[in-house]
């Protein structure tokens, strides 16, 4: 409880707080491309490295939306409303299946609000003047996740933080351990490298989960792969990518890539 009570006294270290957790994602998942190219080259698919170009778009508007997200906590403040955020202090007050089950809670109700905000800002009023930022990253890195419209983190990121909130009762830990995976899966799902195993895409339980491939092919494919963490409403709505499997298969694959197939070793202007 103490740290949740020190990022409310410290307005300015949210921001900065939600900033550490999204850029060490990011370094990390930098370092899983830089260090493959030499421990793991010819065993997966790698991505090229990007342009210099796209990655100062990236940091720029990645800035831009953890400002806007640091401002959660000042404007509950400012409303007054600090005191309504459901934290409970002790563990057993709730227990530990609960601990567990609010955490995977505040996953669904994320993932949940992210694919039809996501599916809304396809449509061809919002998606010309909003998303189509996020897809200017067509070949993405670890900082495309939070590269998004300025608007656009109002209500993809905004909204549903500001809901969750209020809405679940949760321990600060299990908290910090919601937002962390979101940072974490920002990272991951936009690596452009497949981290998970192979054949996990037809496991019957990680057939159910979103992972580099699935959404890289939404960056390709805007149409299809709307998810975040989970490919359940895709699966329900019909929207996921009909090669998603085919795909997983291809990027989790051990044979050596062509000859023709070099990686970029430095970034580009």
């Amino acid at each position: 409880m103490e740290y949740y009570s020190f990022l409310l006294e410290n307005l300015a270290f949210y921001s900065v707080d939600l900033g550490i957790r999204y850029f060490a994602c990011a370094l990390v998942g930098f370092g899983v491309l830089w260090m493959g190219r030499r421990w793991i080259a010819g065993k997966r698919p790698l991505p090229k490295l990007p342009k210099s170009r796209q990655i100062r778009r990236e940091i720029a508007y990645s800035l831009a939306t953890i400002v806007i997200c640091g401002c959660i906590a000042p404007a509950i403040i400012v409303l007054g409303l600090g005191a309504n955020l459901n934290f409970y202090g002790e563990i057993g007050d709730y227990g530990w299946v609960y601990f567990i089950f609010s955490i995977l809670l505040m996953m669904f109700l994320r993932d949940t609000m992210f694919y039809w905000e996501h599916r809304m800002m396809h449509t061809p009023k919002l998606y010309p003047h909003l998303h189509h930022v996020h897809h200017l990253s067509f070949k993405v890195t670890p900082l495309s996740g939070l590269s998004i419209h300025p608007l656009e983190a109002l209500v993809a990121s905004v909204i549903p933080y500001t809901l969750i909130l209020f809405l679940v009762p949760k321990h600060p830990t299990a908290y910090l351990i919601f937002v962390w995976t979101d940072a974490a899966v920002a990272v991951v799902t936009h690596l452009g490298y497949e981290t998970f195993p192979r054949g996990f895409a037809r496991h019957r339980v990680g057939r159910w989960i979103g992972t580099a491939t699935a959404h890289e092919a939404h960056h390709t494919k805007p149409g299809c792969n709307f998810g975040l963490y989970f490919l359940f409403w895709d699966r329900l709505m019909g929207t996921l990518d009909p090669e998603y499997e085919a795909n997983f298969d291809k990027a989790t694959a051990t044979e050596p890539r062509a000859k023709d197939e070099k990686d970029e070793t430095v970034l580009t202007a």
